[in-house]
């Protein structure tokens, strides 16, 4: 093991175990996802949680961590953690992605190293063929670890901002274009899913919203039917889609921008947005954030045009791996 810097404490005590889906396991591993993301992370996008907070955000149906994630300890000091992504979970995830959390006062005494060693081999004996994980653009420490350990980027993420919710532009809705919220349509959550995956199938990239994750969605308090606006061409046919929410604490979101490609160059992207924002206004939002897959999106530009900027910017790397074959 490769060691950076002279160990204040005795590394004879090392243990690296499977996570055990204890309370004090989970208090373990929000200790180490706290003190790994304090450290790298924008003081505005830290929020510390709570060994509560990771068995909610980690417990889904036919996942569990005390199968997918490891502690590693320092005597009795959790100090690192990583956490495995199955196959069929986490729709946004293929199999191999993982997170990987090391304690700042442990950087560059290989911890790291071992650890991903320990998670490549998790991965092949579960038949992954990469191992894939996103990393913050300005997260440098981690993106040189990635690097050195021969991941490359394969895709980016950007997360857009509009601070204010003044000077709002005007939905102009193309001629014989019109647009209908799912409150007003009165249908259930199930056609905005339908269409959102119908859409989403024109764009590379794009994951399929699954039923669980759509009874999930619909049943969270940033849920609205108001929100959720369905553009209509002069034929009566839906062919664009974009869902807005505000959370507990005044942000706005805009979830998904979805136009047919045959509808697209004619303005209904800027309507579209336009209207959203003005729902966003109307319900206290105080700001407003979307993701776009990079900058060559036709998201990207409407939202730069709208007054948003971008705020975070992330990198997808990829490792692929020696699966033997049977």
């Amino acid at each position: 093991m490769h060691i950076g810097r002279r160990w204040r404490d005795d590394p004879r005590n090392l243990l690296l175990r499977p996570f055990d889906g204890s309370p004090d396991d989970h208090t373990s591993l929000a200790r180490v996802r706290n003190a790994t993301l304090r450290a790298i992370s924008l003081p505005e996008d830290f929020t510390e949680v709570t060994a509560e907070d990771m068995r909610q955000f980690y417990g889904r149906p036919g996942y569990t961590l005390a199968d997918n994630a490891w502690l590693f300890f320092l005597g009795d000091r959790p100090i690192a953690a990583a956490v495995l992504f199955p196959r069929s979970l986490f729709h946004d995830r293929q199999p191999g992605n993982f997170d990987l959390y090391v304690d700042p006062d442990y950087w560059r005494h290989g911890i790291g190293s071992r650890l991903l060693a320990h998670l490549e081999q998790a991965a092949v004996a579960r038949g992954h063929r990469v191992l894939e994980t996103t990393i913050a653009l300005e997260d440098a420490q981690s993106n040189a670890f990635l690097v050195r350990h021969g991941f490359a980027v394969v895709g980016q993420l950007m997360h857009l901002t509009r601070h204010t919710m003044d000077n709002l532009p005007t939905p102009a809705v193309p001629e014989g274009y019109t647009l209908r919220s799912l409150a007003d349509l009165n249908e259930s959550s199930d056609l905005y899913m339908q269409t959102a995956n119908r859409l989403g199938s024109y764009d590379s990239g794009y994951s399929l919203i699954r039923p669980e994750e759509m009874e999930s969605i619909a049943g969270s308090p940033a849920w609205d039917p108001e929100g959720v606006l369905f553009a209509f061409d002069p034929t009566g046919r839906i062919v664009g889609l974009i869902r807005a929410s505000v959370s507990a604490g005044g942000r706005g979101y805009l979830h998904e921008i979805r136009i047919e490609p045959a509808s697209r160059g004619l303005g209904l992207g800027r309507a579209m947005l336009a209207a959203s924002l003005q729902y966003l206004a109307r319900r206290g939002a105080l700001s407003g954030d979307l993701d776009t897959a990079g900058d060559n999106t036709a998201a990207h530009g409407l939202a730069l045009k709208a007054g948003f900027i971008v705020t975070r910017h992330w990198l997808h790397y990829l490792r692929r791996l020696a699966v033997p074959t049977v």
